[in-house]
């Protein structure tokens, strides 16, 4: 069996492109957070992980967090545009 060279720690991502990715990111968490019982056990079963909307939807959140506090700004939580009004 072939193993994958190890991957690099850091990679350089310039500041548009990650918060771009940051903001893509938040829209994924938006989709997992939203997504109505029927599609969230589509996901499940798809993905045998059970209940997968909401792992993906915290994983997503904790990668957004991250990119967003390399970026120095605030990390914009789904729940807090939820509670708010505010789109983020």
């Amino acid at each position: 069996m072939t193993q994958e060279p190890p991957l690099p720690r850091t990679i350089a991502l310039d500041g548009q492109n990650a918060a771009s990715l940051a903001r893509l990111l938040r829209e994924l968490e938006r989709f997992f957070d939203g997504c109505d019982e029927a599609t969230a056990d589509v996901i499940a079963d798809f993905f045998d992980l059970h209940p997968a909307a909401e792992a993906y939807s915290a994983a997503i959140c904790h990668h957004a967090d991250t990119l967003e506090a390399a970026l120095g700004a605030e990390p914009a939580h789904v729940s807090d545009a939820a509670t708010t009004g505010q789109a983020q």
